[in-house]
């Protein structure tokens, strides 16, 4: 039968062989066993040779050679053999590897030469496939005996020749036809050689992959196991053994089942083995089932089964790799008790908890909301949070683009939304005004996958709070109206009497005392004037005249005028690069001052009224609660008694006031001004230690011609 072929390549290239590969493939016994029958068929010398000259194996049987080869070594002047060779005078070496092996390996082919001892010497490389490795050389022949090529030797080697002479007493001698027998014998010895090599890197290539192939089963699973026809355990990784508390050894030839089965699963898992390897090709199930271990404690064990055919294709046996799922079943158990219980909690709460797919179906919705939404407790198909049976509307009644609504915000967003208002009928019930907060689900890789919202029906809320307002307007207005005729009232007196006295004067013909109480009812006509234009600050009659302005100079000037005379002083914080502003300036140094008096008066005793006046941009309105928009404002500080919680809400109510002498306008009048400008003005007080007033001012959006 034909042998198959050396393949080098499937090892190594040619400029990649490695260090001492002959030596280190079939070892020194190895080389011995080979080399043995023919050194002691000749007693000379043989070497084998690695690619880089190196001894792979050496042997001196002849004294001669040994003699002759001490000799030209003592001529190298040193002690190691990697300096000898580098010298060149190590005359046997160059022999042997230079002139002979070397050559043979250059020339890939049997090399003969007479060597510096005048003895034959032959060179056979070693191949691999075609690549030679090395090269087997071996001495032989008979030696010179004329008196004059002894002496020629004992010159060369620097030996007296009677040494010479000694080496040679017990030297064999061959006949001619020997050469054929050492050519042949050679060569033989060649082949095999290559032949070992290949077998030592083909177990060392298969060794390798046996480890490459057993490091993947250790990463295929937790546990891999290999059962023969009978279920005893062929195989089983170091995971694997480790998960089941034994080692290796001590587990290896056991039945599985009755090792590492429970028995109570022992015929249920048996029969799942039974069905796996009945089939006569390569199958796959997959399989859950605990395992016992060494000490008892049981194992939860996700496999995957196959069977192992044989070259014929008959079963041999099965490979199952497993995943510990133990850890993974606890808290799938946990997490589904953990929703049990927020389903409980949720079903309990008193809002409403909806959630919604990423296509808008209503998947969940607790008993709130399902009364709030009306959803029925049975359909036949999930419930639309945006469905044509709904009827949605915004506040006011008017139907709600499909933009506005909560789910189509947060899936084009993928952010929260908070308290998104609507109305909302199902059907034939009564409308319905619903506040939404929204957050948006996501799945594992990020996309959106529904929404969770909470509904809360304040129809009954806002109306309320409508009525709230409207008993506030009442009584607001009922004091306004009361403090309209009361003021009236006093002018009408004023100038009712005065002109009643003006008629008894006129017989008297007392001019001057007429003139007196006609000016005095003027003056009360005048008051009257100054009330109704205050009055008219409620309404449109008062609407600003505005202009564009710059408000640093002014703001200065007003609040350094209002306080002279007084024991407060400003200590103003007045940025210079204000924005410009459209105000009514008449208007705004109203605001100003009256809020600067109030805060004078505030400090019984006087003290620090601290005015800062800065730019706001669109990202620092939330800290106030204002449209994202470019504001001016403007903050007066006093550090007096502050305002009662109790009243702050009322204090913007026209004629309510806590002073003895106020009028109870003052604060109504700044509120309407600032709306009037499209501004606000809000109020921080903290009782006994002071109270700020804020105006925020839109800016100005005309151009510099406008």
């Amino acid at each position: 039968m034909q042998e198959e072929p050396i393949s080098s390549a499937k090892y190594f290239t040619k400029t990649a062989i490695p260090s001492h590969l002959i030596r280190n493939s079939l070892g020194h016994s190895v080389l011995h066993k080979i080399a043995q029958p023919l050194i002691e068929l000749l007693q000379t010398s043989l070497a084998i040779y690695e690619i880089d000259g190196s001894y792979a194996y050496e042997l001196f049987t002849s004294n001669y050679c040994k003699t002759l080869s001490d000799a030209s070594f003592n001529l190298c002047q040193c002690q190691d053999q990697a300096t000898a060779i580098q010298s060149g005078k190590w005359l046997c070496h160059e022999s042997c590897w230079t002139d002979c092996s070397k050559r043979s390996i250059e020339e890939k082919r049997l090399v003969r030469i007479t060597c510096h001892g005048k003895i034959q010497m032959v060179g056979v490389p070693i191949f691999l496939d075609d690549l030679v490795i090395g090269s087997i050389n071996v001495g032989y022949g008979n030696p010179p005996t004329d008196f004059h090529e002894l002496k020629e030797l004992s010159l060369k080697f620097k030996i007296p020749m009677e040494k010479i002479q000694e080496a040679l007493n017990n030297y064999p001698q061959f006949s001619s036809e020997f050469d054929r027998y050492i050519t042949n014998y050679l060569s033989t010895l060649s082949y095999l050689i290559g032949k070992y090599v290949d077998q030592a890197l083909s177990f060392e290539m298969l060794k390798k992959e046996q480890n490459k192939f057993l490091k993947y089963l250790d990463l295929a699973g937790d546990i891999t196991v290999v059962l023969d026809q009978n279920a005893h355990i062929n195989y089983i990784n170091e995971p694997g053994a480790k998960l089941l508390n034994y080692n290796i050894s001590e587990i290896l030839g056991k039945n599985w089942f009755d090792t590492c089965i429970l028995p109570e699963r022992k015929e249920e898992v048996k029969k799942v083995f039974k069905e796996t390897v009945k089939e006569k090709k390569i199958s796959f199930s997959v399989y859950e089932n605990p395992v016992l271990t060494k000490d008892g404690t049981q194992k939860l064990i996700l496999w995957k089964n196959s069977t192992i055919p044989d070259r014929s294709g008959n079963l041999e046996a099965s490979l199952s790799v497993g995943i510990d799922i133990t850890h993974q079943r606890s808290i799938e158990k946990q997490i589904i008790l953990e929703q049990q219980k927020m389903s409980s909690f949720i079903q309990t709460v008193p809002f409403s908890v909806t959630v919604v797919d990423k296509n808008g179906d209503i998947t969940f919705a607790n008993e709130h909301a399902k009364q709030i939404l009306n959803l029925r407790k049975t359909s036949p198909n999930p419930m639309k949070y945006d469905s044509p049976e709904w009827l949605i509307e915004d506040i006011n009644g008017e139907p709600l683009p499909n933009n506005k609504l909560p789910f189509q915000i947060v899936k084009s967003t993928q952010k929260p939304v908070f308290n998104i208002i609507h109305s909302i009928r199902y059907k034939s019930q009564k409308r319905k005004i619903l506040s939404i907060n929204a957050s948006p689900i996501f799945d594992s890789a990020g996309n959106f996958d529904g929404m969770i919202a909470s509904i809360e029906d304040i129809t009954k809320k806002l109306q309320d709070e409508a009525e709230l307002a409207k008993n506030r307007n009442i009584e607001s207005l009922g004091v306004l109206a009361g403090g309209i005729a009361h003021d009236f009232n006093n002018i009408l007196t004023i100038i009712m009497g005065n002109l009643s006295l003006a008629d008894l004067l006129l017989e008297s013909k007392d001019l001057n005392q007429v003139k007196n109480v006609i000016s005095e009812a003027q003056n009360a006509s005048i008051r009257a004037q100054k009330l109704t234009k205050q009055l008219l600050t409620f309404s449109k009659g008062g609407a600003p005249t505005l202009e564009k302005i710059s408000i640093q100079e002014m703001l200065s000037e007003i609040i350094t005028f209002t306080l002279s005379g007084s024991n407060s002083k400003p200590d103003l914080q007045i940025d210079d690069d204000l924005w410009p502003v459209d105000i009514d300036s008449d208007q705004i140094s109203q605001v100003i001052q009256n809020l600067v008096l109030n805060a004078s008066q505030a400090m019984e005793n006087g003290g620090v009224i601290k005015v800062v006046a800065k730019n706001i941009t669109p990202t620092e309105t939330k800290l106030y609660n204002l449209d994202e928009k470019d504001y001016v404002m403007i903050s007066i500080q006093d550090f007096g008694c502050g305002i009662d919680p109790q009243i702050l809400p009322k204090i913007y109510d026209p004629y309510f006031t806590t002073k003895p002498t106020g009028t109870g306008l003052g604060l109504s009048i700044c509120y309407s001004i600032m709306k009037q400008h499209h501004g606000e003005i809000q109020v921080k007080s903290k009782l006994h230690e002071g109270t700020t007033f804020f105006l925020f001012i839109p800016k100005s959006n005309k151009s510099s011609t406008e």
